[in-house]
């Protein structure tokens, strides 16, 4: 799976200082530093970029969010052949981005739509961590999946529960994607219990505990259309 470039995070695309230390093969460390530099040079800087945090093994990391003004000026100090190939990169990603925050407005999705879709990205990148976890645990045992079968059949199983279809995900009511939210956060959780207790086997396994867990919050709704019934 391929990283975004430019993702939308509090009704604006930005990038963040990882991302362009990966394309721009920089050090994270200078580009942090950078970054630091051109705040305190010019305290305006301040509305284009915002201060974050990464997980790696447990511990928290630095980095930074930016808008398109805060790359602009980050990069303004790149030079050479790739940093200008890598620049129209980033330019072309945020157009793209913006131009579909744009549609996602004249479509009628409000804030509370907004929020709740951003919500759902973070608990996507959650479970996108904790299938690669699970790829490494049968990898460890022996077992392997072709590039991105894991991801692509556990989240496409997620998905056809709930009557969504692959790519849809932003014509969806606000109520489908808290609904989906609560899905995968629970077959993230199903995943990286697995792991942690060593007894998993098969994938089999891992998809039919996933569907118990979401049956019994189908319950827990009190009626509510959740999750139709499905056999493991």
């Amino acid at each position: 799976m391929s990283k975004k470039l430019v993702v939308i995070e509090n009704n604006q695309p930005v990038t963040d200082s990882r991302t362009i230390a990966e394309q721009f093969g920089k050090n994270h460390k200078d580009v942090l530093e950078s970054i630091r530099e051109i705040l305190a040079a010019e305290n305006s800087a301040t509305r284009f970029f915002f201060e974050s945090t990464f997980d790696n093994r447990g511990k928290h990391y630095p980095m930074y969010l930016m808008n398109r003004d805060g790359f602009s000026l980050l990069a303004m100090g790149f030079t050479g052949k790739k940093a200008l190939q890598f620049k129209l990169k980033f330019i072309d990603a945020f157009n793209k981005m913006e131009a579909k925050l744009k549609q996602l407005t004249l479509c009628g999705h409000d804030q509370h739509w907004l929020e709740t879709r951003l919500l759902g990205k973070k608990t996507r990148k959650l479970l996108t961590q904790a299938i690669q976890s699970l790829e490494e645990y049968f990898l460890a045992r022996g077992k392997t999946f072709p590039n991105g079968f894991l991801y692509g059949h556990l989240t496409n199983r997620i998905q056809d529960a709930l009557g969504i279809k692959k790519g849809s995900r932003d014509l969806q009511s606000a109520k489908k994607l808290n609904q989906l939210d609560q899905a995968e956060d629970i077959a993230g959780s199903v995943i990286l219990n697995n792991i942690a207790s060593g007894n998993v086997q098969s994938l089999a396994e891992i998809e039919a505990q996933i569907l118990i867990q979401l049956r019994r919050l189908n319950q827990l709704l009190s009626g509510q259309l959740f999750l139709p019934m499905l056999e493991a």
